[in-house]
This record gives structure tokens, C-alpha cells and sequence, in this order.
């Protein structure tokens, strides 16, 4: 490529490269130029500046409201210029839209009546848009009225809440004034400043949200106007630097929209001022740093650090034609470069060899082409990165002229049956999908698909292709088997046939000698077997079918009914038996046996060989079971149920053990059942419940009143025992009578007199007796209190009828006697006076009595009375 050629190409793409970077600029902070050609993204404001302290931004009370005629206006005549202007240089008036755009925003115009306009955008700073660039140009009406009434122009970076923001230019405020810098007089009472920029650096509010405000106002007494023309522009806070492989010189570029700017190395020698810098052999990593001045007065500082970009312009070129020389390649490149990113490409396919020039140019990341001609190609892969480095890469293909390659293959075949299909064209042919190949131009195929061969001679290769389709149907049919074993009543029935196939089309049939026979849709009176059927089409392709008759098995034998013969009441049976051979169901059948005749418990038919019996008597049961099919039944085969039974319980001693019960030994307690033969001869069922009983226990303590000073009964009890079915009581003393009954574990012991006795109780069962337990009582009761004070005597004792009581001597004024029986209950009471008194007994029963006797309701006696 000649130098002259790689200096346009240069220049080319660092033209492009601008509008590429002018875009994705546009692209962070949207529509703050209005190439939407609306105020999207902006807020629209309108105040009054009657009566206020200052036509400034702060001292307005101000509203939303939607952009408003005449006064948020979009400019896009970017011919026209302001008609209240003059007297400028180059353009002796303001241009409506500035150079390099398409469209500007007005804000105000030549209104009067106390208006103020303004409109706010807002962005998050990111490091696309760390730098802004302001264009703006104002026109003022003179008022010759003081500052604080004179039409305003304000440029504000603050944040929500309206404060300014902490970086350099984030305000410019200018009002009416005879000696304004930078404004051209257009008359005596207008006053203009043209197009200007100023460049803000965000670089400091990474990641905050800005509001960008451009507010105008009239003067503050309603007679005059004052209004603005702006747009906006986005880009990183950065110096561009170039510095490609390959060249000597490195270019610096620095953001415009600044007035002045100041180069310094890395020693802070001053080695520029303007907004770009070139440096002759600059060392790898060299650092240098750059001042810039807005045209408002603030300044900036960048730095950069210089590294030679390197680009690997990688691609890849692919065939698409397989093997045979390319007429159709795929491209695809992988480009990267350092120290800059990839911007774009281009390829540029050009004819090599005769008739050169270039045939295609693209720009896509991937393509596919197919050359024109045949011959030698040039496949150029160019790669500009952003910084503006450009580098090539090239391959050399040859395109190979087409030769005419045929398969000559009939569009239809017979499915599974070998064909031969030809190719021609060509000396060399390669198949593919073929089942094998048959010679040099020919392949064997037996199914249908799609099938290539590759030719090649001399000049070239090519391909072909062809679709074959099949001949395949299937046929459809009823079948009826033989429905019993033996039968010859089967038959077939083809219905239809589904598929491709050239008619007519025969069915013949092997038992009947295949195309020999007859061609039959309908085969009836066939016994159970495999019938073949070859079905056939006017081309010859054919198909076999094999179809089965069926029969059901022979019924086979049945077997005897398995589960218990020995049931118990209220519960439920599982009866079964083995299945038979070619069984379709079974027939089952339960009665009752009652003295009345046969009771039908169940009556059922199965498709399984499982029933289920419920038991609620203990009357006997026949169960029987048949099987059958459509054509036979077995023989019935049944079981006699017997339902006797009964529960026992026996209790025994150890000494008993082993017990022997209805054939049966049992050598300790438990459950058990019993099967044994009644009088009737039938099986019968008890449950045993036995018991060993042990000896009891000794009884615990006797309960009760050791010392008695109470004439009467007195209570006494043990704990019951366990294994005790009855208890013992003795008294040692015979004048102390135990109330009866005394085989209790509590009884009454009558105590008439005083003394000593001991009182003696065993728990008892069947087994034997325990050890006994004792209690020692004593009586502090006394037959004579006084001694030897009187002599009382009864007589006779025993007697029958009467009895006589003499007391002696006789000093007392009189005697009380009671009559007791042995229970304590009362049956007499006198008084009496005479020492020698006859009481009649012979009301009461022969027995025990006690007579007390007390004298003068001191002294107590007591006799114990025999009545025969």
C-alpha cells in the first residue's frame, strides 16, 4: 500500500472516529444538545421578577410547568440568526444554532411584563461524561435601570436543593451593563454576547447527581427583555492521546471548550499552549499534564501518561463449500488492541488477479461471502482504535471455477429394498448418506433422504444433491380370535392401507402359497396360529406382515381351597387356592349350616383367587369354589368350616403342674388354644386361660386399738392380700368372742371384761394358708371394781328359763342390771332394790350372755350368762 493511501486512510478514520465519539457522548447525557428536537430530560420553569429584591436565579420564586410558546423554544434553522443582533465578526449577527449542531433551545425572547425563564437538566456523573461543554449566547435589552432590575443571564451547576456545587465554573451570572466583556452593541439599547463555550469539569462529582440550569429574565419593572440560546455536550475528562506502533511522534489533544491551555512535562517544564501537543520520541510512561481556562475564568488540570498502542488485527477466514476450493467463505475477526480501545473495522475483498479491483467492503463483525469470479482474492482486515492507531491483516484466496456435477437417482424407491442411483460430471466422486458404494460413479441406497456426492476433475469440484422419497405403507386389520381352545372361528380382515404405494396393490398369503394363492382382503375359519401376509404394489415394493389368531388356554385342573377349617365368631377369613390354567373367573360359594337347613352366606364370582369369609356364629360353614371360562368350568372343589367355640378358665396350684386337658400337657400359666373333637366328631376350639395360683402372702399388720378401757366391740382389719380368697381370725382369750363372719379381712372382736389376749389372723386360698400375723390386747376392764366390797353370785348358770342374782352385803340403796348378747346388743335393763332379784331369760335363744350389774352407779360387775 503507497504512503499517499495511508495517509488518507488516516485522515478518513480519525474523521469518523469524531462523529463516533461526538455519538456515544451524546449517548451519557441525552438530549442535552435537543437532538430529539424537544425538551425531554429538561424541566421547564417560568417565574416573575416583579417586585423582587434581584432579577438572580435564587431570588425568584419559581414553577413547573410544561414548555411554554415564545418562551422554551427549540431552534432549528441553523440559517437563521437573531434579528434584534448586529454589528458581529465573522457573523454580523447571532447565529440561531451554533457550528457543529443541528438545533439549539431559546429561552425567553423579546417579552416584557416582569418575565423570567429558565430550564433545568439533570445527570449522574460518570467518567463518559465527567465534562461538560456549554454553548450559549445572550441578548439584553437596555433598561438603564440599577443592577438588581436589569434583564439577567445565569449558567448554575448546583444540586437538588439549589446550592451551588463545589467545582470550578459552577456559575456564570451577567446582567445589563454599558461595559459588559465579551458583548457586542447593536444599537443604543441592545446589547449581545455571540456563540460561546465553556468546558466544567465533574471529574470531582463522580457519581452524584447534577442539575444544569440556564436562567434569563427581563428587567424588573416590565419594560424590557432579556433572553439566551443554548445546547450542551457530554465527554470524558480526558487528553486523548495518540501514539500508534511504528511512528516517532506522540499527539496529545486536550478537551475543547476551553480558552487556554498550559503543557507541562513531567518536570514541569511548560512545553505547549494550545489544545493539542505533539512530543518527537516521548519514553514509554511519560507523564504529562495540562492547564486549561474557561472562558468564564476557571481552570482545569488533566494528566495523562503516554504507552504506544499495539493492535493485533486477528480474523479468520473459513470455507463454506467443505473441501472443494472456496467459492463462499465465512469471515469473523477477533481484533484487540493496548492502551486503546478498538473503535471499528473494515474489510475490503478485492479481485487479485485479472479484472482486480475491489469487489465488497463491510464493516460487520462477521460476514459470509461468495467471490464473483474465479481466480486470486484479497481479503483486507483494517482496525482503527479510538485513539486513532490503525493496523492490516490480509489473506490470498483462490476461487476455482464450478463444474457440473449430476446425480441421476429415480425421485421414488421401494423402502428396504437396494437401489442403485449414478453420478456424472466428474473422474473422482465422494458419497455421502449412501448405504455403501457400488463403483467409482455409483452408490447403493435402500431408504429415503437426502444424499450428496462431491465431484472433482482438473478444473474444480462441486457438489450435488438429492432428496429421494419412499414407497412405504402399512396396512391395517381387525383380527378375531378363536374364543375356545380348538375352535376354527378366527378371523382377519385388512381394513385400509396408510402411506405411499402405486396401485393396485395384492395381498397374498404364506399358508396359502404366497403369490401362487389368491389375493384376499378377508380370511375367515382360521384356527389358532401365525398367518403371513405379502403385500405387494404395482412397483414391486412389497411388505411382510405377520399376524397371530389366538385361543384361549385349556382349563386346567383346580386345586383345594387353602385357610383355616377351625374359625372363631365376629371375625373375617382369607380363603384362597392356586390359579388354574386358562381360568377367567371363579365362582365362589358360602352356606351356613343351621338347624333350619343351609343359610347362603356368599354368593360371588372373582376375577382373582381370593375371597374373604366374614364369621359372626359359630354355626358351621361349607365354602366351594368352581372355575371357568367362556367354553368350560372345573369340577367344584369345597371345605367344611367348623365354628365351636368356647373360652375356659382354670386355676390350679403349683403342686397340679403339669396339667393334662383334652390331649393336651401344660406346664405353666398362660393362653392357649385348644383343637380337639367334640361329641359330634367335629373340630372344636377353646381358649384355655391358666392360672397358677401361689400362696398368699403373709398379711401385713393388724389395725386396731391394743388397749382397751371400753366394755363393747372393737374393730380390727389387714390389708386385703393378693392370691387371698378368704381369711382366719383366732383370739387366745375365750371370754373375747369374734363377730361372725370371721373369714373377712376386717371383723368386730367383743371384749365384755379385762385381761389379755392375743389376736391372730392367715390369709387363705386354694393352695394353703400364710404365716400368721398377731396382735397382743390388752383389757383394763375388771368384774369386781371394789374388790372385796360386795359378793354377787348367779345361779343357776347355766339355765333355761330364769336366773337369780343375790348381792351381798346388802348396804346399798339400789342396783341397775344390764342384759347383753355376745354382739353387744342391749335386750335388758331394770332397776332394782332387793338384794336378791329373779330375771326371766327364756325369750332369748340358748347362747352367750353378759350380764353387767352396777351398784349405786359405782361399781360395775360383770357375768358372763350360758342359756341352754
Amino acid at each position: 500500500m503507497k504512503p499517499i493511501k495511508k495517509t488518507i486512510r488516516i485522515l478518513f478514520s480519525l474523521l469518523i472516529s469524531g462523529y463516533i465519539v461526538h455519538a456515544q457522548n451524546n449517548a451519557q447525557c441525552p438530549n442535552l444538545d435537543f437532538s430529539q428536537g424537544n425538551f425531554n430530560g429538561w424541566t421547564c420553569k417560568i417565574a416573575s421578577v416583579l417586585y423582587r429584591p434581584s432579577t438572580a436565579y435564587k431570588d425568584l420564586i419559581w414553577t413547573d410547568t410544561t414548555p411554554v410558546l415564545g418562551r422554551h423554544t427549540i431552534m432549528t434553522d441553523i440559517y437563521g440568526y437573531d434579528q434584534h443582533t448586529c454589528n458581529g465578526n465573522p457573523n454580523a449577527q447571532l447565529s440561531l444554532v451554533p457550528d457543529g449542531f443541528s438545533q439549539s433551545a431559546r429561552v425567553g425572547y423579546n417579552n416584557t411584563m416582569f418575565e423570567a425563564n429558565c430550564i433545568v437538566y439533570q445527570m449522574t456523573v460518570d467518567t463518559n461524561n465527567a465534562l461538560i461543554l456549554l454553548h450559549f449566547g445572550i441578548v439584553f435589552n437596555d433598561s438603564e435601570h440599577p443592577a438588581p432590575y436589569q434583564p439577567s443571564f445565569e449558567l448554575r451547576i448546583q444540586d437538588s436543593a439549589g446550592n451551588l456545587l463545589n467545582v470550578g465554573c459552577n456559575r456564570y451570572f451577567v446582567v445589563y451593563d454599558a461595559s459588559i466583556p465579551g458583548f457586542i452593541d447593536c444599537g443604543t439599547d441592545i446589547r449581545w454576547r455571540d456563540w460561546t463555550t465553556v468546558g466544567v469539569s465533574l471529574f470531582d462529582l463522580m457519581g452524584q447527581t447534577i442539575y444544569i440550569v440556564m436562567a434569563t429574565t427581563g428587567c424588573g419593572l416590565g419594560g424590557h427583555y432579556g433572553y439566551g440560546y443554548a445546547v450542551g455536550e457530554c465527554r470524558p475528562m480526558e487528553i486523548q492521546v495518540q501514539y500508534c506502533e511504528g511512528t516517532t511522534v506522540a499527539r496529545l489533544e486536550a478537551p475543547e471548550g476551553f480558552v487556554s491551555y498550559i503543557w507541562k512535562d513531567s518536570n514541569g517544564t511548560v512545553v505547549g499552549n494550545r489544545q493539542k501537543l505533539s512530543i518527537p520520541n516521548p519514553p514509554n510512561g511519560a507523564t504529562y499534564t495540562v492547564t486549561m481556562q474557561s472562558a468564564i475564568g476557571c481552570t482545569s488540570t488533566l494528566s495523562c501518561v503516554i504507552e504506544k498502542t499495539m493492535i493485533a488485527p486477528d480474523f479468520t477466514c473459513d470455507s463454506l463449500t467443505n473441501s472443494c476450493y472456496p467459492t463462499t467463505v465465512h469471515l469473523a475477526q477477533f481484533a484487540y488492541a493496548s492502551s486503546s480501545d478498538v473503535a471499528y473495522w473494515d474489510w475490503n475483498i478485492s479481485k487479485y488477479s485479472q479484472n482486480n479491483g475491489t469487489e465488497y467492503v463491510s464493516s460487520d463483525s462477521a460476514l459470509s461471502y461468495t467471490f464473483q469470479d474465479t481466480g486470486h482474492y484479497k481479503i483486507l482486515f483494517t482496525v482503527y482504535t479510538e485513539s486513532g492507531c490503525i493496523d492490516t491483516s490480509s489473506v490470498i484466496v483462490y476461487s476455482y471455477s464450478n463444474i457440473n456435477v449430476n446425480i441421476n437417482a429415480p425421485p421414488l424407491i421401494c423402502k428396504n429394498t437396494e437401489t442403485e442411483i449414478t453420478a456424472s460430471g466428474a473422474d473422482v466422486y465422494e458419497w455421502t448418506g449412501v448405504k455403501r458404494v457400488h463403483s467409482d460413479s455409483s452408490a447403493i441406497i435402500d431408504q429415503a433422504g437426502i444424499y450428496i456426492v462431491k465431484g472433482t476433475n482438473d478444473i474444480g469440484c462441486a457438489y450435488d444433491t438429492v432428496e429421494i422419497d419412499n414407497i412405504d405403507f402399512d396396512i391395517q386389520y381387525k383380527r378375531v380370535d378363536n374364543p375356545c381352545f380348538g375352535d376354527t372361528k378366527g378371523q382377519i380382515n385388512i381394513t385400509s392401507v396408510s402411506g405411499n404405494y402405486i396401485a393396485p396393490l395384492h395381498h397374498y398369503w404364506l399358508d396359502l402359497g404366497y403369490s401362487n394363492g389368491p389375493s384376499l382382503l378377508e380370511r375367515k375359519n382360521l384356527k389358532a396360529g401365525t398367518y403371513v401376509v405379502y403385500s405387494i404394489d404395482n412397483m414391486g415394493c412389497y411388505r411382510y406382515d405377520t399376524i397371530n389368531i389366538h385361543q384361549p388356554e385349556i382349563l386346567g385342573k383346580i386345586n383345594p381351597i387353602i385357610g383355616d377349617t377351625l374359625l372363631r365368631p365376629l371375625a373375617y377369613y382369607n380363603f384362597h387356592l392356586a390359579s388354574v390354567q386358562g381360568a377367567l373367573g371363579y365362582h365362589w360359594k358360602a352356606d351356613k349350616i343351621t338347624d333350619k337347613g343351609k343359610e347362603i352366606l356368599l354368593d360371588t364370582i372373582t376375577v382373582d383367587t381370593l375371597i374373604i369369609i366374614p364369621v359372626f356364629s359359630i354355626d358351621p360353614i361349607e365354602l366351594s369354589v368352581y372355575a371357568f371360562n367362556n367354553c368350560d368350568t372345573t369340577h367344584k372343589t369345597s371345605l367344611k368350616l367348623t365354628c365351636d367355640y368356647r373360652t375356659e378358665f382354670i386355676s390350679i396350684c403349683p403342686s397340679e403342674l403339669p396339667l393334662f386337658y383334652k390331649n393336651n400337657v401344660f406346664t405353666k400359666e398362660g393362653y392357649y388354644e385348644v383343637i380337639f373333637e367334640n361329641e359330634q366328631g367335629n373340630d372344636s376350639l377353646i381358649t384355655l386361660l391358666l392360672k397358677v395360683l401361689r400362696l398368699p402372702q403373709r398379711p401385713d399388720s393388724i389395725m386396731g386399738n391394743s388397749f382397751i378401757n371400753k366394755f363393747g366391740y372393737h374393730s380390727y382389719h389387714i390389708k386385703p392380700v393378693e392370691n387371698a380368697s378368704e381369711y382366719a381370725w383366732y383370739m387366745s382369750n375365750l371370754h373375747w368372742l369374734i363377730n361372725k363372719p370371721d373369714n373377712n379381712d376386717s371383723i368386730s372382736l367383743f371384749i365384755p371384761n379385762g385381761g389379755h389376749g392375743i389376736l391372730s389372723v392367715v390369709a387363705i386360698n386354694e393352695c394353703g394358708m400364710s404365716a400368721a400375723t398377731q396382735l397382743n390386747i390388752t383389757s383394763g376392764l375388771h368384774i369386781n371394781d371394789n374388790g372385796n366390797t360386795y359378793n354377787i353370785s348367779v345361779y343357776p348358770n347355766p339355765a333355761e328359763d330364769m336366773i337369780t342374782i343375790n348381792v351381798q352385803p346388802t348396804i346399798f340403796e339400789n342396783y341397775e342390771i344390764y342384759l347383753y348378747d355376745i354382739y353387744g346388743k342391749l335386750l335388758l335393763k331394770e332397776n332394782i332394790s332387793d338384794p336378791s332379784a329373779t330375771i326371766n331369760i327364756s325369750p332369748f335363744v340358748s347362747g352367750i350372755y353378759f350380764l353387767k350389774i352396777k351398784i349405786d352407779n359405782q361399781n360395775t360387775h360383770t357375768v358372763k350368762v350360758y342359756k341352754n
